[in-house]
């Protein structure tokens, strides 16, 4: 697990025996692995700074598409589910984060324009999750 250092300071030790924890940035880290997972992160970033923490992950994938390396994200897509409850989760959700952060919900065109190679599967209610392969 990535993080900035104090956060890892706060959590390493409680639990060094079921994952490894390393302080860093996610804008500019140095680390391989067989795949990132990006929780309910990416839509507190402006477009430009999701393609750079997109690049750094692709960096860190060692293994290819057809090895099984890839960049797993669980997010919001808009518009991906027809449930009504969870369309207006969705903007709901996209209006809360756009007050606070820099960021914004995004709608599979607006996600196509970081990557190309993925598949997104809308199974978690109002997120979904999204493959991307290096």
């Amino acid at each position: 697990m990535l993080d900035l250092p104090h956060v890892i300071n706060s959590i390493a030790s409680d639990h060094s025996d079921v994952a490894q924890f390393v302080a860093g940035d996610m804008m500019d880290f140095n680390l391989k692995a067989d795949a990132v997972l990006l929780k309910s992160m990416l839509h507190d970033w402006s477009d430009e700074d999701c393609i750079k923490i997109l690049k750094c992950c692709k960096e860190a994938i060692i293994p290819s598409k057809d090895a099984g390396g890839k960049i797993i994200i669980i997010d919001v897509v808009v518009g991906s589910s027809s449930e009504a409850i969870c369309q207006g989760t969705q903007h709901l959700v996209d209006l809360n984060i756009s007050v606070l952060t820099l960021g914004k919900e995004r709608d599979e065109e607006e996600w196509f324009k970081m990557f190309t190679k993925y598949k997104i599967s809308p199974v978690l209610g109002f997120r979904s999750i999204i493959k991307v392969f290096p």
